[in-house]
């Protein structure tokens, strides 16, 4: 039995660590653009959309929220703790997004006042129209 629980007690351990590994390499990951995304906040939906860019090393944006007829809103802070992650602090909305990049999409929770909901945010073409 010792035998047996050597071998398959570090499994989990080892599925949880290989779950950590980015699903893209590195240098294919970009945060540059438009994201769009719905979370439901306080049981009301909220529209989310990001405009990134990098100059230099210093990342800047806006974001709107389409359904409350609210655009170019300021972003005070972009930071990038990890390659595959993002942190975007809102503070005309006193908020909050942090989330990590997965293949398409940058999935991650929104908190905003006492309240948070999780959020996705999928990449807009370039041909979809974006500020």
């Amino acid at each position: 039995m010792k035998r047996f629980s050597r071998f398959f007690l570090p499994l989990p351990i080892c599925l949880f660590l290989h779950a950590l590994v980015p699903t893209q390499p590195v240098a294919a990951q970009d945060f540059e653009g438009t994201w769009q995304g719905t979370t439901l906040l306080a049981e009301e939906p909220l529209s989310l959309v990001f405009h990134l860019t990098k100059v230099g090393s210093l990342w800047q944006g806006s974001f709107d929220c389409p359904n409350q007829n609210a655009f170019a809103l300021s972003i005070s802070a972009i930071e990038r703790p990890t390659t595959d992650s993002i942190v975007i602090q809102l503070p005309t909305i006193n908020a909050l997004f942090a989330g990590k990049l997965r293949d398409e999409s940058i999935k991650g929770v929104f908190f905003q006042g006492k309240h948070s909901a999780r959020l996705t945010l999928t990449k807009l073409s370039p041909s979809k129209g974006n500020k």
